[in-house]
């Protein structure tokens, strides 16, 4: 069997946890946020049954977007809060010139939960611009 969305996302909340001198905090913050994306990524496909073409699997990320962004359902659902999650996840991933601290890692984590909230009570609500 594979490995689910939720294995993402308790993988996420476990690696700040580990002793310091096998990861280092900050590379332990990256690797979380990261892991926080790729989570809600493939949570939000289970959940909407977003399925990637395999001939759309080089723009996987791109492919899903523009789905969240073509369902009404979706879009004004997390849209917002999806994309400052990418954008974490890529300053994560890319900026290794850019401090990433405990801050960044709890804005990643509400982020991911509050994709989740706002998908399961299915209401939109808007929290203001405090990831941004």
């Amino acid at each position: 069997m594979g490995i689910t969305p939720e294995d993402f996302l308790n993988v996420a909340k476990l690696i700040p946890s580990l002793p310091e001198k096998k990861c280092s905090r900050e590379i332990c913050f990256r690797t979380a946020i990261n892991r926080y994306y790729y989570g809600i990524l493939h949570w939000v496909q289970q959940r909407y049954g977003i399925v990637v073409p395999g001939t759309q699997i080089k723009q996987y990320h791109k492919y899903v977007k523009d789905e969240i962004r073509s369902r009404e359902d979706i879009r004004d659902l997390i849209l917002k809060e999806f994309d400052n999650l990418e954008k974490k996840r890529v300053d994560a991933d890319y900026k290794i010139d850019q401090k990433i601290n405990q801050s960044v890692l709890d804005d990643a984590r509400k982020l991911q939960e509050t994709i989740i909230q706002r998908v399961e009570q299915g209401v939109p609500f808007d929290i203001g611009d405090m990831w941004e």
